[in-house]
């Protein structure tokens, strides 16, 4: 992503939704409802929108607590924006921690810090949640567009086989 963009630019890309066409969930309907909700009914595009604000004008970055008292968001809301966010390369994570925390800074400001995280760190399983959601959704979309019978090719078993690795560790 080029640091030229502006702002409106940066923008025009809200919402990031990179699970299944929301922002996450914890794993229960309720909360896969509400993903869904919010990601139609521009509430993940706004909190997204805010916490790139939020970011601005802060070239030494804010920890999530921050983001979440100036923005009155809990936890999973600013943490998730902050992940999704993260994910998109439109903010990055120093590697100083403060308050024991990892700040978030704006893509802006990338020039200013040599030590950073560009991308987010692996879940426990050792591959990204990103990762593991784009191979899930190419295996769903094979589906999709083949038919059960692409269940039966080398491609779907190898593919399967990893996630289920994944799965294990």
């Amino acid at each position: 992503m080029s640091d030229q963009l502006s702002f409106d630019d940066l923008l025009a890309d809200l919402p990031v939704i990179p699970y299944r066409g929301t922002g996450g969930w914890s794993g229960t309907s309720t909360s896969r409802s509400r993903a869904e909700e919010e990601s139609t009914n521009g509430s993940l595009s706004q909190r997204q929108e805010a916490v790139l604000a939020a970011l601005f004008d802060h070239p030494r970055g804010r920890i999530w607590s921050e983001i979440a008292a100036t923005l009155n968001l809990h936890h999973g809301q600013a943490s998730g924006a902050l992940s999704n966010l993260h994910s998109a390369g439109l903010v990055f994570q120093t590697t100083t921690p403060r308050h024991r925390c990892l700040p978030y800074v704006h893509h802006r400001f990338r020039h200013l810090h040599d030590e950073r995280r560009d991308h987010p760190t692996s879940n426990k399983r050792g591959m990204s949640t990103i990762q593991r959601k784009m191979i899930q959704d190419a295996l769903d979309e094979l589906v999709a567009l083949f038919g059960d019978r692409v269940l039966d090719t080398v491609a779907y078993r190898n593919l399967r086989s990893i996630i289920k690795k994944e799965d294990e560790r």
